[in-house]
């Protein structure tokens, strides 16, 4: 099935980009972004040769977007612009929605659902 063959290989290209990015200590404040957009070029042709053509079109008109409705420097524009990290097991919403499950969630911290709030 070519779907569950493209997630299983974007998912293992962003890894060894990650990787990669990490061993030359580049892309530093966007590594996992930047293996993001690489994994997925080196994937999609398998979609089909225009997948990539169209999804460069898509983000180019994104950003002319941002940039008619906000101007170049308003925060709300650059801030589309710039990777946002933040850790989801931690923060109060996700372990809310995890509270009723047997023994809490199992992915945060150390396998309980309590653990520190985000920072």
């Amino acid at each position: 099935n070519l779907v569950l063959f493209n997630v299983l290989s974007v998912y293992a290209w962003v890894r060894v980009f990650v990787g990669t990015f990490l061993k030359l200590k580049i892309f530093m404040s966007s590594h996992y972004s930047v293996a993001i957009l690489m994994a997925g070029a080196v994937c999609l042709p398998g979609a089909g040769p225009a997948v990539v053509l169209f999804g460069i079109i898509f983000i180019f008109l994104y950003i002319l977007g941002l940039r008619t409705i906000y101007g170049k420097d308003d925060w709300h524009y650059l801030h589309q612009l710039s990777e946002n990290t933040h850790n989801p097991f931690g923060n109060s919403m996700f372990k809310t929605l995890f509270k009723g499950a047997a023994g809490g969630c199992p992915f945060a911290f150390g396998g309980t659902s309590g653990g520190d709030e985000e920072a």
